[in-house]
């Protein structure tokens, strides 16, 4: 099946630009992608460093901070340092917005403390295997969470957002935003819903910084990046 890389239009075209500055001036919340990590780039040696966001990264986070209209009336952020870094230049731009920290950090399928002496590719063959297997409830322990976990978690954020007042900002990773989208389609987390959401992440592939507009309903939109230059567009 084809890859597609769900970014929307890129550059400086001032209709796009005006139309998309409409549409995140309506939006509920806005969901956005962290910046490119080093990770990302192939360059990562530890965990420390896999967080930190590249050159590239940086500069996607500058042109989203400066593509925003208007303050959040919340930042909400993920645990994980690469948000972090991510809303840097936003903060910067808005630095009277209220900033928390929600549990809306990546989709962890493995224990770490099960498999760190694992090579690469023995890890891949687990991931493999765990998605193959397809089972939603099952849970690798420590840290890891079952599919069914990692969809209430979803739902919960869903809930929480939607009773907050219009124009938050969230930043978040990839798979958190495939399963947001996801659960528009699909009621429970069952073996139909994990098989579909794994095909989502080996078809559709998010850009860093990339954004959905959540409206008030809980529509969702799928991935834009008209605020990066074709150059700054990374997976």
């Amino acid at each position: 099946m084809e890859q597609v890389r769900i970014v929307g239009q890129s550059g400086g075209d001032d209709s796009l630009r005006a139309g998309d500055i409409e549409e995140i001036e309506k939006a509920h919340a806005l969901i956005v992608c962290h910046g490119q990590t080093q990770k990302n780039a192939g360059l990562h040696s530890d965990t420390i460093y896999d967080e930190l966001l590249t050159n590239k990264g940086e500069r996607q986070a500058e042109h989203l901070a400066d593509f925003l209209p208007s303050a959040p009336t919340r930042i909400i952020l993920s645990p994980s340092l690469r948000t972090k870094l991510t809303a840097n230049a936003i903060i910067s731009k808005f630095p009277r917005a209220d900033v928390s920290e929600w549990p809306i950090q990546d989709f962890t399928i493995l224990n770490p403390d099960k498999h760190q002496n694992l090579s690469e590719e023995d890890r891949k063959l687990y991931i493999q295997r765990y998605w193959q297997d397809a089972n939603p409830q099952y849970r690798d322990g420590g840290v890891a969470e079952s599919f069914m976990g990692f969809w209430q978690r979803v739902k919960m954020f869903r809930e929480g957002i939607s009773r907050l007042v219009p124009g938050a900002l969230v930043i978040t990773h990839g798979q958190f935003m495939r399963m947001i989208k996801l659960q528009e389609i699909y009621e429970k987390p069952d073996r139909n819903a994990m098989d579909n959401f794994h095909m989502w992440e080996d078809m559709f592939q998010i850009a860093h910084t990339a954004r959905i507009a959540m409206a008030k309903g809980e529509y969702i939109d799928f991935p834009k990046a008209s605020h990066l230059p074709p150059d700054l567009i990374t997976y």
